[in-house]
């Protein structure tokens, strides 16, 4: 269930003994594609909210994709044997194995253009829980100084733009807002200070450094 190669060469085999026709064979694909979303759905409890939505993204890439691919099975498939049979493979197996491939590569083309509106929806679908602003801060990217890092620099980023939102509006401080950014603030050197000798190359010290006068200033 959690390996679309496995399942897929195990479906290959059947194919290739002639236990399943091709149609067949390709519905299983089809399944098999979705089935390997589980991986990261089993992954899912306890993971942080970037992390969810990744598990969600790749599910919902893969359902959207299959639904389109099963309701166009039969001229897709045919176009594969034509495809097959022009380069002189005209194998079902090699046909099969072309599907596969083409199934992933048609998923993208349909969402590569729509990458921003449906990270958006995958975004309100699984909504941050507390401090939005430190919502870059992962501990589990903790143990990889440049990704803690970059993550360290973008909390740092959003809370200065909060500050300076609030710092230019005279009408209404906003206490809340106020206290969502010392929150953050506070956050982010706790993650910057468990991070410390982690950061272990030159260059890595110099961006903690860096990271550290930025959030004095803050």
């Amino acid at each position: 269930m959690q390996s679309s190669t496995a399942a897929s060469a195990t479906t290959i085999a059947a194919l290739h003994a002639g236990a399943v026709s091709l149609d067949q064979a390709a519905a299983l694909v089809i399944g098999q594609n979705i089935g390997t979303t589980a991986t990261g759905l089993l992954a899912m409890p306890g993971a942080p909210a970037p992390a969810k939505r990744t598990a969600i993204a790749n599910l919902l890439f893969k359902l959207v994709t299959g639904v389109i691919i099963f309701a166009i099975m039969p001229p897709f498939l045919r176009a594969m044997e034509w495809a097959v049979g022009v380069v002189g493979l005209g194998e079902p197996v090699v046909a099969l194995a072309l599907f596969h491939t083409a199934f992933n590569v048609f998923g993208a083309v349909i969402f590569l253009p729509l990458t921003r509106p449906f990270a958006t929806a995958v975004e309100r679908l699984l909504p941050d829980r507390g401090l939005a602003l430190a919502s870059a801060l992962d501990e589990s990217v903790s143990h990889v100084p440049e990704v803690a890092l970059e993550a360290a620099r973008r909390a740092i980023a959003r809370t200065a733009a909060e500050e300076l939102s609030l710092a230019l509006d005279p009408v209404d401080p906003g206490a809340r807002r106020a206290s969502e950014v010392q929150g953050a603030l506070d956050a982010t050197r706790t993650f910057l200070t468990k991070l410390g000798s982690s950061a272990g190359f030159e260059h890595q010290q110099r961006r903690l450094v860096a990271a550290l006068h930025a959030l004095d200033h803050a």
